[in-house]
């Protein structure tokens, strides 16, 4: 008999690799921004995974940042931060 996690498990695991994934993003947009602001540069372009730019782009604004972002099939996608 060939068994198989249940669906709430399998919710679960997927929420904490988004959680672990949007750290990572967090993590590498605090770098990005530190780097920028100490060459003297008030906004920087970030490369976020889609499926996580919501959650980037509510953190960044909740800490007083501008975000733009968008997509296009020439460029493809873009994120762009400002302060």
């Amino acid at each position: 008999m060939i068994t198989l996690m249940p669906a709430s498990e399998a919710k679960k695991i997927i929420a904490n690799m988004a959680d672990e994934k949007s750290q990572r993003l967090q993590q590498q947009a605090k770098d990005r921004i530190e780097a920028a602001v100490s060459q003297g540069v008030s906004k920087v372009s970030l490369t976020i995974d889609y499926s996580h730019k919501n959650r980037i782009e509510e953190w960044l604004a909740s800490l007083g940042y501008k975000v733009n972002s968008g997509s296009d099939q020439r460029e493809g996608d873009w994120f762009e931060v400002s302060w």
